[in-house]
């Protein structure tokens, strides 16, 4: 079940999403580690990704551009 709520969350912020760089960022997918989060922590207890936005990149000093 989160992986079908997953993929549509995903591919609904990639559809109304603006910005060239972050639409590219977004069709990259997010880091195993954000996955696993909202696998294991975030829809066992809210049972959806309604509200969740992610909206915010860090560049890593290896110069990585990420999603958190």
């Amino acid at each position: 079940m989160f992986d079908e709520v997953y993929e549509s969350w995903l591919a609904r912020h990639i559809a109304e999403e603006d910005n060239p760089r972050r639409r590219g960022l977004l069709k990259k997918g997010l880091s195993h580690g954000t996955v696993t989060f909202l696998r294991s922590i975030w829809f066992p207890v809210f049972g959806n990704l309604n509200d969740l936005h992610p909206e915010r990149s860090a560049i890593l000093l290896i110069g990585t551009v990420i999603l958190i």
